[in-house]
């Protein structure tokens, strides 16, 4: 006769066989469930995955041995219970070790290389002669394109800002500032274009000027937050209206609306980590009312993600003219809607139309992207206004 501590550790090998069995076997249940009834009980996950096709089994895909594998592929891509179980798995990952999909440093969500630019980490310090010496080339080209720009009644406005890190460097964690360390992109980008004829906005230097009293950037994303979009956004057309030969609305913030949900981008990186648990943050956005102008003014404006915004903004506030949006170098849009798939190819792209159709040029980007020095946008435009003068 069995003991009853034997007949006790007996019993739980089998309750932990059983989970564990029954565990193993959700998949392939919800998956036949799906496959009879139609019904899908799954999770929806956040984020672009590319769609894997069911292989074919044939007598080729046989012998040459990749059915097998191809049909594991397609299984580990498709099985009804994948987004439970990945769900599942990234919250304790994130909840008891800190760590998440999107590879951030710390409850924050910053991105490591958004730290590194930040800080002037090498090989990013911006006060070694190399690097001073590429951004002074940058801006040169920045001040002729302005310049030219001007002959032909046009105008150019550079406008740039740090990124998430430099908004919560009491979140970085202290081995980045033991690193070898200097001049960050955006501050060599200040000191350079301060010497020099161009308009110019420091998004970093405006925001702090006006005592702003909300979130710049929330924990749970990598965008400006709404409010510190508009305050952006109303800088820029101050600027135009001021020191340009060109009107364009402006905004009068009428209040400010908080809000447990998070505002368009405003959780977007925690999203993509997929949770369980949404954020536990406090969302701002204003109401607004529009000061139309009359002038027609056409505005193109060509950077990261975070000139897209603007672009939309102007679009669907009723911008008076046309708004031509050029995301990095990958698209062209024009009133929101795509044109042309740029495939980092600017001799795609009609330069010499771009710049008879606008008025106004923004570049704008954020510390990250910088050392880009335009993604060939600003070589392209500045080849094209030399041409049409004459080969300076």
């Amino acid at each position: 006769m069995q003991r009853p501590e034997c007949m006790r550790r007996h019993l739980s090998s089998v309750i932990f066989l059983l989970i564990f069995l029954l565990l193993i076997s959700i998949p392939g249940l919800m998956t036949l469930f799906k496959m009879y009834t139609g019904k899908e009980l799954d999770r929806q996950l956040n984020g672009h995955f590319d769609p894997v096709e069911a292989p074919v089994l044939n007598k080729n895909s046989i012998l040459n041995k990749s059915f097998q594998h191809d049909f594991e592929d397609y299984f580990h891509n498709s099985f009804t219970g994948r987004g439970y179980l990945i769900t599942t798995y990234n919250q304790i990952r994130h909840s008891l070790f800190g760590e998440n999909s999107q590879s951030c440093m710390g409850d924050s969500l910053i991105y490591e290389p958004y730290i590194i630019m930040h800080l002037g980490v090498y090989p990013y310090d911006y006060s070694t002669p190399e690097r001073l010496a590429e951004m002074e080339v940058y801006v040169n080209k920045l001040e002729s394109i302005s310049n030219m720009l001007k002959e032909q009644g046009k105008s150019l406005i550079v406008v740039s800002a740090s990124g998430k890190a430099a908004w919560f460097e009491e979140d970085i964690p202290g081995r980045y500032f033991l690193m070898p360390h200097g001049l960050g992109v955006s501050d060599c980008l200040n000191n350079v274009i301060a010497e020099r004829d161009i308009l110019y906005l420091d998004c970093n230097s405006y925001i702090k000027g006006i005592d702003f009293p909300y979130p710049v950037f929330y924990k749970s994303s990598h965008h400006w937050s709404r409010t510190a979009e508009i305050e952006i956004e109303n800088a820029i057309f101050d600027i135009i209206n001021s020191r340009t030969p060109f009107s364009v609305e402006t905004y009068d913030v009428t209040a400010a609306i908080e809000s447990d949900v998070p505002i368009d981008r405003d959780a977007d990186t925690w999203a993509l980590m997929n949770l369980w648990f949404p954020t536990n943050e406090t969302y701002y956005t204003y109401d607004i009312n529009i000061n139309t102008v009359s002038e027609s003014t056409n505005i193109c404006i060509q950077g990261d993600s975070f000139s897209e915004l603007i672009s939309r903004d102007l679009v669907q506030n009723g911008h008076n003219g046309i708004v031509s949006n050029i995301s990095y170098d990958n698209v062209y849009y024009v009133n929101g809607e795509r044109v042309t798939l740029l495939e980092h190819d600017f001799s795609i792209l009609n330069m010499n139309e771009l710049v008879n159709e606008n008025d106004i040029f923004i570049i704008l980007y954020t510390d990250y992207n910088l050392p880009s020095y335009g993604v060939g946008f600003v070589d392209a435009l500045y080849n094209c206004l030399c041409d049409a003068a004459g080969g300076i």
